[in-house]
C-alpha cells in the first residue's frame, strides 16, 4: 500500500485508494439435507484519480504491480469523465461496534450445528419442507486519499435463517442477524411454524381495494422507490417526482423514514461512507414531510450542495456487487421506518379484513423512478375479522408508493435488524387483483 500511495502521488493528481478484504462462510440445508457448504475469501484495491477536472478509475484483485494500477487509472482519464469535486479532508468520526472478534472464530461446523438445531425444532412442529441456513462474514476496509485521509474499519456479521416451503413453492421464514454468533430465537421459529400451518388452507380474496400490511421482509418493495426518488442523482437527471417538494408532506404523518448507518444495533454500521465523508442519521421523511435529497461527492458538486455522506460502492437499489470494481454512487445503505406502537396481533385487529404481505415476487418490476410497483405475494395471507384465514392464492398487489404512503395508518412496534430494522406497516385502500 505504501508504494501505491507514493506512485499515485507522483502523478500530480488528487487520488483516492480504497482496499477491502472479505471472508465468508456459509451452510445451507434444504429439505432437511445438507445442500451447500461455502467458504470464500477475496480482496482488491481500487484507485480514483482527479486531474484537470477529469476522473480516472482502475482496480485490481491482485496488487502485484502498483505502477500498473496507477498507469491504468491514468489511461482511463482519456474517457473524459468530468469530476467537479475534490476528495475530503480528514474528520472526526463516531466510534461504533461494527465488528466482533467472536465472528472470526465461527467455524463451518458451528454453522452446521446451528442449522441442525433450527431443523430439529421445526420438524417437531410441522410436516412441511424445512430449509435452514447460517452464514458468517468478516471484512476489513482501508481508505487513503491525497488530502490526508487515512481510515480503516472492520465489519462482521452472522445470519441464521429457517424456512418452511409450501407445496406451491412459497417459503415462509425467520431471520436473525448480529455482529457475532447469533441464533434464531425459538419464539420466532414457533411463529413461523404457526403461520405456515395457517397457510395450508388457500383462500382467493376478491379483487378490489383492501387494507394491506407489509411485513418487514417485503418493505424493500417500497424503499427501493423512495431511494430512487430521494437520490441527488435522480434530481440531477430530472427523473424524480420529488423535485421541488422539500418541506412538503408527501406521506402520512405517522411515517418517519430514516437512513442511519450510525445505528450499530444493525450489522454493517458505518461512521464514514466509501468516500471518507462522515455518515449521519439522515431523516428522508419525518412525520410525513420530505426533508431533502441525499448525495455523494459527485452529485453534490453537480448540484452545488454539500455531500451528505451517502457515497457507497454498491449497485443502486439492489446493493451488492464486488465493491472494488465500482465507483461510489448515492446510496441509502441503512434505510428503515421508525417503529410504531402496535403488535402484530393488534395490527391484524385494526386491519379487520385484508392482506398480509410476507414476501414480494417481482419487487423490481414497475416504474421505480416514478414510484410504481406490481408484486405477487410470496407468500401472502388473507385476514378476515382480524384473524388469518389462510394463504392468499394467485394474488397481486399494485400501486404507486407516493399515493399509498399517504394512506399509512399504523406501524408495528416490533422491528428486527435482520430486516434492516423495519417494522410492519399497515396501509388502507391498496389495489389487489386475484
Amino acid at each position: 500500500m505504501k508504494n501505491l500511495v507514493e506512485y499515485a502521488a507522483e502523478t500530480g493528481a488528487e487520488f483516492e485508494i480504497y482496499s477491502c478484504s472479505e471472508e465468508f462462510k456459509g451452510v445451507k440445508i434444504e429439505n432437511s439435507e445438507l445442500r451447500e457448504l461455502t467458504s470464500d475469501m477475496h480482496s482488491g484495491v481500487s484507485l480514483r484519480l482527479i486531474k484537470g477536472g477529469i476522473s480516472g478509475f482502475a482496480y485490481t484483485k491482485n496488487l502485484n504491480d502498483p505502477r500498473e494500477l496507477v498507469q491504468n487509472a491514468l489511461t482511463s482519464l482519456k474517457g473524459g469523465v468530468e469530476a467537479g469535486f475534490s476528495f475530503p479532508e480528514p474528520g472526526k468520526l463516531k466510534k461504533l461496534r461494527a465488528c466482533s472478534e467472536k465472528a472470526e472464530r465461527i467455524t463451518a461446523a458451528m454453522l452446521l450445528e446451528e442449522c441442525g438445531k433450527m431443523r430439529d425444532f421445526l420438524a417437531k412442529r410441522t410436516k412441511g419442507q424445512i430449509n435452514a441456513s447460517a452464514s458468517a462474514g468478516a471484512s476489513s476496509y482501508h481508505l487513503v486519499n491525497s488530502k490526508g485521509t487515512d481510515l480503516a474499519w472492520d465489519e462482521s456479521s452472522m445470519t441464521a435463517c429457517s424456512g418452511l416451503v409450501s407445496e406451491g413453492g412459497d417459503e415462509l421464514y425467520g431471520f436473525a442477524t448480529g455482529v457475532d454468533f447469533t441464533s434464531l430465537a425459538e419464539s420466532k421459529m414457533a411463529a413461523v411454524a404457526e403461520l405456515f400451518e395457517a397457510g395450508r388452507k388457500e383462500v382467493r380474496p376478491k379483487s378490489g381495494r383492501h387494507n394491506v400490511l407489509f411485513m418487514p421482509d417485503a418493505i424493500h418493495t417500497l424503499l427501493w422507490r423512495v431511494q430512487s426518488g430521494a437520490s441527488g442523482q435522480s434530481l440531477y437527471q430530472r427523473t424524480t417526482p420529488l423535485a421541488g417538494k422539500e418541506g412538503e408532506k408527501i406521506f402520512s404523518e405517522i411515517l418517519t423514514l430514516r437512513n442511519n448507518p450510525l445505528n450499530d444495533a444493525i450489522p454493517g454500521a458505518r461512521a464514514v461512507d466509501d468516500e471518507g465523508v462522515a455518515c449521519v442519521d439522515f431523516p428522508v421523511v419525518e412525520k410525513g414531510v420530505f426533508k431533502g435529497f441525499y448525495y455523494d461527492l459527485n452529485y453534490a458538486a453537480k448540484m452545488g450542495v454539500k455531500p451528505t455522506g451517502h457515497g457507497f460502492r454498491r449497485m443502486p437499489l439492489w446493493g451488492g456487487g464486488d465493491v472494488v470494481t465500482l465507483r461510489p454512487q448515492p446510496t441509502l445503505t441503512h434505510l428503515y421506518f421508525d417503529k410504531g406502537a402496535k403488535t402484530f396481533i393488534e395490527l391484524l385487529k385494526e386491519m379487520g379484513t385484508g392482506i398480509v404481505v410476507f414476501g414480494a415476487l417481482g419487487a423490481h418490476s414497475g416504474n421505480i423512478p416514478n414510484g410504481d410497483f406490481s408484486i405477487g405475494l410470496a407468500p401472502g395471507f388473507y385476514v378476515e375479522n382480524g384473524n388469518i384465514s389462510g394463504k392468499a392464492k394467485s394474488t397481486m398487489i399494485s400501486g404507486n408508493i407516493y399515493d399509498m404512503m399517504k394512506r399509512a395508518v399504523a406501524a408495528g412496534c416490533e422491528n428486527d435488524p435482520a430486516f434492516a430494522n423495519n417494522p410492519p406497516v399497515l396501509f388502507e385502500g391498496v389495489d389487489v387483483a386475484c
